[in-house]
């Protein structure tokens, strides 16, 4: 099996054609690897925008590409020709988050008229493999560099937010983090609808407690200090506060009638093509020693 990883820089832009905004993808990049994780080919190229000839601030502050520099690339149709004969057949593409995905098949929907990918059968996001082998906790999103750094992988030397050195960041993550019985868990076939409706359905935290989606059951906590030396019935802890909504999450502190320490509570409900992911956490609230106002401590 041969993996194939893919990065694209963009340039957001509205489109008075299209009356909104539209992300114009203006460079490729990927490399190739082997079944033994070794790179065996590499690809770039920088594409020439249509939609505007006028790049953002934002994207010339982080990719150092040029107008000038765009001048001199292609049309986005043989960019995608020649990775296509490039990339080959058999082989997982792969990703940093779906974004570059999601992208990638709003530009053939708007060059091409089709809504699929052509060349993609079956693929992996690299982002969501990697923060599941480093553990990210409650549902934390790690950018690539940060993924990096978490997996003592040095990028010194490397052009970061440009499409080629990015993909080659991801594949040493990639290495880092290969594992063929869980990687299986991670690719989906990609060659059917269901996989474009999957891809492009948008997650959502849900806020409102009466929402029937909200599982009420979720909010009862027991005692993490008791429970090792008292049956786990006896510990359900008594509300201090109200439940309110607070960065992207419901919170409330809570208190032990056993022991009497006070605890601040963390509850998310987001809903995801596959269904609701609740995520908790509780941490207990202590005074500080000098007598201010109370921290938290794990």
């Amino acid at each position: 099996m041969r993996y194939v990883i893919v990065d694209l820089e963009w340039n957001g832009c509205f489109s008075k054609k299209l009356n909104r905004y539209y992300n114009e993808i203006i460079e490729i990049g990927a490399v190739m690897l082997d079944d033994r994780l070794n790179i065996t080919g590499e690809f770039r190229r920088l594409i020439k925008p249509v939609i505007t000839q006028k790049l953002s601030s934002l994207v010339k502050q982080l990719t150092h590409i040029t107008q000038e520099e765009l001048k001199d690339g292609c049309a986005f149709e043989e960019a995608f020709d020649d990775f296509a004969r490039w990339s080959g057949e058999d082989f997982i593409m792969m990703s940093w988050g779906k974004s570059d995905l999601l992208v990638m098949l709003e530009n053939y929907r708007q060059y091409l008229d089709t809504d699929c990918i052509p060349f993609l059968k079956e693929y992996v996001d690299l982002q969501t493999l990697a923060q599941n082998h480093i553990g990210a906790e409650n549902g934390e999103t790690l950018g690539l560099s940060a993924a990096a750094e978490a997996l003592g992988i040095d990028p010194e030397g490397m052009e970061l937010h440009r499409a080629f050195d990015d993909s080659l960041l991801s594949a040493l993550i990639f290495r880092r983090v290969y594992n063929a019985e869980t990687l299986r868990e991670f690719c989906f076939r990609a060659d059917v609808k269901e996989f474009y409706d999957r891809i492009e359905f948008k997650n959502a935290v849900l806020k409102d407690m009466a929402n029937p989606l909200v599982d009420k059951k979720q909010f009862r906590f027991q005692c993490p200090l008791c429970t090792p030396a008292v049956a786990a019935p006896t510990l359900k802890m008594s509300r201090d506060s109200s439940w309110d909504f607070k960065g992207r999450a419901f919170r409330a502190v809570l208190i032990c009638k056993r022991c009497g320490r006070r605890f601040s509570a963390r509850v998310q409900f987001k809903l995801t093509y596959d269904g609701i992911v609740i995520s908790r956490s509780v941490t207990e609230i202590t005074e500080s020693e000098d007598g201010s106002e109370p921290s938290l401590t794990s």
